[in-house]
């Protein structure tokens, strides 16, 4: 492979440095902007060159101290060589042209993280032939780890034991209850899905709104404190509402927080075991105003009498077909949760070129620091 010096100039989604050679952009993992670098060409294309980092030769000012023996292989934390003052700039920057691009111009409120270590209260990871770890940077292959320094201390004591397991092939869920300090741990194997013996099936979290029941099994949100967050904005948002219908509502985090202060809320997941957990969550808070059904969200059916319709889709963000339904709904209120900043802005752009709503708020949450993920909340109104 040949080796060439660069000098990054530009920072790009997801969290690579660009540099200039023979003409071409060449994009590089694990650099900042000032790094004067070596790197490896591993592809070149007719416009662009993507390199592996082999050393930094001068750093730059916005480069951190590296404490991660796995950085430059995992591919987890892509932005952990920046100073977080650096990524938060990065990731303001970003969500800035997205924003601009879409044709919007909104102040952008921001919730930083709380912490930069062990924050994490969620992961999945592989085990290949004994050993545990995450998929690598740039590649679908392996690397292997024995301490993760985003994750809770108590994931990491789990992640030693899961190494004793040795199993030749899986994958574990886990999940780690700040209030209650339980670890749930499941194992999928082959096509089954199965407890791991010696961890709870369910741990309990609450996020101010009172207890709720969270599995590994089934999706929760990794930062227990930006949930807090999120929930309490949601509420908020949820003050003047009546009838409210909830999409992709999963274990019910959200609607437990918002039924509270709501005559009812409607709630729509495709996952039964998601569904059959929100509603053993609304048993344990004596909610009795909360309608859950497990469904596909294109086959909803949005009734006349919602006022506030909130969503929270997957990485894809909404079908084009739930768009729709939202448009021909009567609601006042749409709250968007998002976790891929580009396809929220892509829906909200049709929702809001149809004069059915306008963007009224916009708020960046840093959920993963030291990557160049984000989450969102969108507030559209019709007034």
């Amino acid at each position: 492979m040949a080796l060439i010096e660069l000098e990054i100039t530009k920072f790009v989604p997801p969290g690579k440095g660009m540099a200039i050679h023979n003409q071409k952009a060449v994009f590089i993992s694990g650099t900042a902007i000032g790094d004067i670098v070596s790197a490896y060409i591993v592809k070149e294309k007719k416009d662009h060159i993507i390199a592996n980092l082999h050393k930094v030769i001068k750093p730059s000012p916005d480069r951190a101290a590296i404490t991660c023996p796995y950085f430059l292989e995992c591919g987890t934390c892509d932005l952990m060589q920046l100073k977080y003052e650096n990524q938060i700039q990065y990731k303001q920057q970003f969500l800035k042209e997205a924003v601009q691009t879409n044709g919007f111009s909104i102040s952008i409120k921001w919730v930083r993280s709380l912490n930069l270590r062990n924050f994490r209260y969620r992961c999945q990871l592989k085990c290949i032939n004994g050993k545990v770890g995450y998929n690598h940077r740039n590649s679908n292959s392996f690397v292997a780890i024995d301490h993760c320094l985003i994750l809770s201390e108590k994931l990491n004591a789990q992640l030693k034991q899961l190494s004793k397991l040795a199993y030749q092939k899986a994958e574990f869920l886990m999940l780690h209850g700040l209030y209650s300090d339980q670890i749930s741990v499941y194992v999928k194997q082959n096509r089954d899905t199965f407890l791991l013996p010696g961890t709870s099936p369910e741990v309990i979290e609450n996020y101010g709104f009172g207890n709720i029941k969270l599995n590994a099994a089934q999706f929760a949100q990794s930062s227990p404190e930006i949930t807090k967050s999120i929930s309490e904005a949601i509420v908020k948002h949820c003050q003047d509402s009546d009838q409210v219908c909830e999409i992709y509502c999963g274990s019910g985090t959200f609607t437990i927080a918002i039924a509270k202060q709501v005559n009812q809320i409607w709630g729509y997941e495709l996952n039964p075991s998601a569904i059959s957990l929100a509603k053993e969550n609304c048993q344990l808070n004596d909610l009795n105003n909360v309608h859950l059904f497990a469904i596909n969200a294109d086959a909803i059916k949005i009734k006349s009498n919602i006022d506030t319709i909130i969503v929270d889709p997957p990485r894809a963000g909404l079908s084009a077909n739930v768009r729709m339904k939202i448009k021909k709904s009567k609601a006042k209120r749409l709250i968007y949760v998002s976790c891929n900043p580009s396809t929220m802005l892509r829906d909200i752009k049709e929702l809001v070129n149809n004069d059915r709503f306008s963007l009224k708020e916009l708020t960046a949450y840093d959920m993963y620091c030291q990557s160049s993920h984000l989450e969102t909340l969108a507030i559209l109104d019709t007034e």
